[in-house]
């Protein structure tokens, strides 16, 4: 167990940080299984929402789930 900081401003013993709701790229990377760059491309063509916080890149993880679901609805329409 580490220490997480959250996007609520609380401090939690987790397993995983990404059971808090704001993640960086190495956070979306790992959930979404594929490399940064591949995260950093989708930010930059607007396909998951980001924003900054000073120099770092944040995602909110309910902005990746919208993309999944939007990923899984361009799926379904092609078949």
């Amino acid at each position: 167990m580490k220490k997480v900081f959250c996007s609520n401003g609380t401090i939690s013993e987790q397993e995983d940080k990404l059971e808090c709701d704001i993640w960086d790229v190495p956070d979306v990377s790992r959930y979404l299984h594929v490399c940064e760059k591949t995260v950093w491309t989708l930010i930059k063509k607007n396909k998951i929402k980001s924003f900054k916080v000073g120099a770092r890149v944040k995602i909110r993880k309910r902005d990746v789930e919208e993309y999944i679901r939007h990923q899984l609805g361009i799926a379904e329409l092609k078949t």
